[in-house]
């Protein structure tokens, strides 16, 4: 429902959970050092699959490529992730990423898109921060940082 709604926020909060459903384990010492933006993108992108969402991943413009881009319940849905490590390299993303939004070309259509800034930080193998363009207003997530309960 909260992709058909255009709910930012609850998408986020579906994702983040999602994210820490990951086991602990697929993120060796070894493995962790080579995970990339193309691990997280290829985990949301099969998420969004599943729920029937239709999306292009490395959709090409003239004006670069975008990450994702998801068509559901008549909303655009561009995303756009980076990857970074603890909250100053959240912030730092962010800023990158908010600049390459501000000055690319993200409409690519008439409609006016949902446009996703997604940073996710390596070191909490989770969403750190998400930035939200609707009719060209940037938003902010709030990010609760909670830890899931252990299965007893």
């Amino acid at each position: 429902p909260f992709l058909m709604a255009g709910d930012v926020p609850a998408l986020i909060a579906t994702l983040r959970r999602m994210y820490a459903s990951i086991s602990y384990q697929d993120f060796t010492d070894s493995y962790r050092a080579n995970i990339g933006e193309f691990f997280f993108r290829s985990v949301l992108q099969s998420f969004l699959i599943g729920a029937c969402v239709n999306v292009t991943s490395e959709a090409v413009t003239n004006k670069g490529r975008i990450d994702l881009l998801a068509r559901y319940g008549g909303h655009n849905y561009v995303i756009e992730m980076k990857t970074a490590e603890g909250e100053a390299g959240t912030r730092k993303a962010v800023e990158i990423g908010r600049n390459q939004i501000e000055n690319g070309n993200y409409a690519g259509s008439s409609t006016d898109p949902i446009i996703l800034l997604i940073v996710i930080d390596k070191n909490e193998r989770n969403i750190g921060a998400c930035v939200f363009w609707r009719k060209k207003v940037a938003s902010e997530v709030k990010i609760q940082k909670t830890r899931l309960p252990l299965p007893e």
